[in-house]
């Protein structure tokens, strides 16, 4: 006879015997519930908990962090401070997990996120500390480039193939490889961005003026 399970044993019994994809998201949001959960207790003891937070699960896109804080390289292709951030990479690694471990293997999957966001974050690293030197080091997290490993994987082995993404809209792959690809980009854009109008706030602060105070003509 059949039992309904409550939530916690649903998540109990995907975890031991879900699919690849099922425990990789459980794993994501294990991750995201544990840093708020963290921060919670940092509010109640008025202690500022965010640097060990960040020291732990994120990393610091630098040889200096890599070499010194190696672990940030596995820990952060776990992490997401942002609801909208984890929703929109759990929402692909869904769709993009299942179909890879459909054609191919659940440890292939799990070879793939790992391996993927590695090298994720080895570009992060190297980018950060040769490439782009001038933007300073900064802290990296998220399955994006976990999942960006997955979607290229299944484009390059089926480009044409059409997935009904949320059950409606029929799509081929590599079109949801480059969405995906171009949204992160955007992300990089926009930090870029906050960059930009952080070393004009310093600026505006050392020469003590205010944002549209400056007249250009004399």
């Amino acid at each position: 006879m059949y039992q309904r399970r409550n939530l916690t044993e649903e998540l109990k019994h995907q975890f031991s015997n879900g699919t690849m994809t099922n425990r990789l998201i459980i794993a994501n949001i294990a991750v995201f519930l544990l840093i708020i959960i963290v921060q919670a207790i940092g509010k109640i003891a008025e202690t500022d908990l965010y640097p060990i937070i960040n020291l732990i699960f994120s990393l610091e896109a630098s040889v200096h962090g890599l070499v010194t804080m190696p672990w940030g390289l596995f820990t952060s292709i776990f992490t997401h401070f942002d609801i909208y951030h984890i929703l929109f990479n759990m929402i692909f690694l869904y769709f993009a997990g299942n179909m890879y471990e459909r054609s191919f293997s659940a440890n292939k999957l799990l070879l793939v996120y790992i391996f993927g966001g590695l090298l994720g974050g080895l570009f992060e690293v190297i980018s950060g500390s040769f490439l782009f030197p001038e933007n300073g080091a900064h802290h990296v997290i998220g399955a994006s480039g976990s999942v960006m490993a997955i979607f290229t994987a299944l484009a390059f082995y089926s480009p044409n193939t059409k997935v009904l993404l949320f059950g409606l809209l029929p799509v081929r792959l590599f079109v949801l490889a480059l969405f995906f690809l171009a949204s992160d980009l955007i992300g990089l854009g926009n930090a870029i961005v906050d960059i930009i109008v952080n070393v004009e706030d310093k600026f505006l602060e050392i020469n003590t003026l205010k944002k549209g105070s400056m007249n250009l003509i004399n």
